[in-house]
């Protein structure tokens, strides 16, 4: 009796974690499977920009394509971002660190940032041009509302602003 018991509760055990398994592995595929651009993903049951946006399908054929040329223009200037913070933290765990040096290291992560807020500016002006300027204000409300703020109802006279 003990045995059945025991021979029941392994086989219960590995039917759960075929199962967990099983997810896990077909949460993967599917995930790989929407590689595409996030532009076309969906998170928590939402459709990204260009179902927000209403665009028609030339626009988002024309946005993916700017955005596919984007990622691998600015992917080498966040590596070197990274590298040098690397650096800068190795530095700093020195018993006596030289501030001159700091500085210089300081001043390229600086470099590397600027650049690549030139390069997000180039971009979203690129996607400006393709889109009518309400769906470009609508777009920009979006972006500030991902990164934690709030345009307000215009963006463009902060007298309207209100918290």
């Amino acid at each position: 009796m003990k045995n059945r018991k025991i021979v029941f509760a392994l086989i219960l055990s590995l039917a759960f974690n075929v199962a967990f398994m099983g997810t896990l592995g077909y949460r993967a595929w599917k995930k790989s499977k929407s590689s595409k651009s996030y532009i076309y993903r969906e998170r928590d049951g939402r459709k990204y920009f260009h179902e927000k946006l209403k665009l028609t399908p030339e626009q988002k054929k024309h946005l993916e394509e700017i955005r596919e040329e984007f990622s691998p223009r600015i992917r080498p200037i966040r590596v070197d971002l990274i590298q040098r913070r690397r650096a800068l933290a190795n530095l700093l765990i020195e018993n006596t660190p030289d501030s001159v040096e700091i500085e210089t290291r300081l001043q390229d992560i600086s470099k590397l940032q600027m650049d690549i807020e030139r390069e997000v500016i180039h971009q979203l002006l690129r996607e400006k041009d393709l889109l009518p300027q309400e769906e470009w204000e609508r777009y920009l409300n979006m972006i500030a509302r991902r990164m934690g703020s709030k345009l307000g109802p215009s963006f463009r006279d902060p007298r309207k602003y209100k918290e």
